[in-house]
């Protein structure tokens, strides 16, 4: 749309109302985005919808006339996050705010009034600002209370009463006693049915147990067994250290099951770090005090406990509920689905 004049307002301040702004800015984000082109007096806003959710639309209070142009034709020219801005411009700076200019394509008469936007741009409250209310509707009189129905009351019967009525709806006479000996099968075998539904609905469920040396919750649904820390991670290996080399120095302190040092898969040419597991986590625990920190082919040796822990016990065999008791401070490895899953 043509600009309107701004006739004599040269030192006044300037209102800007920008819509179509990304749903997650804030009025920091409005106001970082500006800070390009203006860099005086400069107050920002984002409206808020009445459950407190941002309406991609803001307002920005400009002091100096040539920022506030210079930002116009910024905003209006260019894509701010793939989407183009809808912008007006007003003067506020001496009584009713006076339209400027904006790239809406609509006629400046079916704008928000000169005066509702100097009460938008004069308002203490910055940081609260709401959408534009909605036109008051014509006042109604008030509608009459409908009367809610009531659903019919059932008489309260007796256990007495209710066991007869349940027997004559199965044609059982509670006169017979062969009748009402088969009506108490019938009903043991139906609780015995609903107490199986309700134990296999409550497998599906996982069951959560913390463990206290590691803290996070596990699934226990479906068993536990106990693991041991048997493996140790050693990295800061000279590049030249073999195999064998990492083998015969680590297995001074105990029995060596499984020895590999890691090697790039493009090269070939070791990473400098390997994984050992001992026969015994009493080894391992050996290791990681004799060897952590020490020096092995004019390098230093830095190591750990390795992830991968070993399974000590055999796993729970499927749809069995009972689990064997186990210590608070003790590894589990979860059977949270038709694998074994060690505990994170």
């Amino acid at each position: 749309m043509s600009a309107t004049s701004a006739s004599n307002r040269s030192n006044g301040q300037y209102f800007l109302v920008i819509e179509g702004l990304p749903k997650r800015y804030t009025w920091q984000d409005l106001k970082d985005l500006i800070r390009c082109k203006a860099n005086h007096g400069i107050w920002t806003e984002i409206t808020l919808w009445p459950n407190g959710q941002p309406s991609g639309k803001g307002h920005a209070r400009v002091q100096r006339q040539d920022e506030a142009y210079k930002l116009y034709r910024w905003l209006t020219e260019n894509v701010v996050e793939n989407r183009n801005l809808r912008v007006h411009l007003w003067d506020i700076s001496n009584g009713p705010a006076m339209f400027v200019q904006c790239n809406c394509g609509l006629s400046p008469q079916l704008h928000p009034p000169s005066t509702q936007i100097a009460q938008m741009a004069l308002r203490p409250g910055w940081q609260s600002f709401y959408p534009y209310p909605s036109p008051p509707m014509a006042a109604m009189p008030p509608a009459a209370p409908m009367p809610i129905p009531q659903p019919p009351q059932q008489p309260i019967q007796s256990p007495q009463q209710q066991l007869m009525a349940a027997m004559a709806a199965m044609n059982l006479n509670p006169e017979n006693q062969t009748h009402v000996e088969q009506f108490r099968h019938y009903y043991a075998r139906q609780a015995q049915a609903a107490q199986m539904q309700q134990q296999q609905q409550a497998m599906q469920y996982p069951v959560y147990t913390r463990n206290a040396a590691t803290g996070p919750p596990i699934n226990t649904a479906n068993g536990v067994v106990r693991v041991e820390a048997r493996g140790i991670f050693v990295s800061g290996l000279n590049f030249k250290a073999r195999t064998r080399d990492v083998e015969a120095y680590f297995s001074k302190v105990g029995d060596i099951v499984k020895c590999e040092v890691q090697k790039d898969p493009q090269t070939g040419k070791s990473k400098g770090n390997a994984t050992i597991k001992y026969a015994s986590a009493e080894a391992a625990q050996r290791a990681l005090r004799t060897f952590d920190g020490t020096p092995f082919m004019q390098m230093t040796l830095h190591v750990r406990f390795d992830k991968d822990q070993t399974p000590i016990t055999s796993p729970p065999a499927a749809g069995t509920s009972s689990q064997p008791a186990r210590s608070s401070n003790e590894p589990t490895i979860v059977n949270g689905s038709a694998q074994v899953r060690q505990e994170a």
